[in-house]
């Protein structure tokens, strides 16, 4: 498969897209899952297992939600997930979890995070990531 050419299939709708609560159910099991990484020290496994039957592309905007819920009043969860992200995005070798990095790192306002994006978006795979990204707010231009 071409880099992003799936994603691009769901992005253009080409591929069913999952229903709102579909969505907030799986978004709310993936921010479970990642707690469970971040406060008790879980492995990986079970997050990159999770979202690779789970792509990030169905649901990126319920997840940025539920992130938003957690760390609204929760300064604690909201360092560990930027050191989760810093983590994914400098040593992640799976292409879901780095996508969902990326979601994260708009949601918890890393400092770099145009920097991140500028690399990122020379692969096909997560320029269409970012482009999802994009068109949910001009995604870029609210960080420059």
């Amino acid at each position: 498969e071409n880099a992003g050419s799936y994603e691009y299939r769901v992005f253009t709708r080409k591929i069913k897209p999952l229903k709102l609560f579909e969505q907030n159910k799986s978004a709310a099991k993936l921010v479970k899952i990642l707690l469970e990484v971040i406060h008790n020290g879980k492995h990986c496994e079970e997050l990159e297992e999770y979202l690779s039957s789970n792509r990030v592309i169905y649901y990126y905007e319920s997840i940025r939600q539920t992130l938003s819920a957690v760390i609204e009043n929760n300064d604690e969860s909201k360092e560990l997930l930027k050191q989760f992200v810093d983590n994914v995005i400098l040593n992640s070798k799976n292409e879901e979890v780095v996508k969902l990095a990326l979601i994260m790192a708009q949601v918890l306002e890393v400092d770099n995070l145009e920097e991140i994006l500028n690399i990122f978006s020379i692969h096909n795979s997560f320029m269409k990531s970012l482009n999802m990204q994009n068109i949910m707010g001009s995604f870029l231009l609210l960080f420059t």
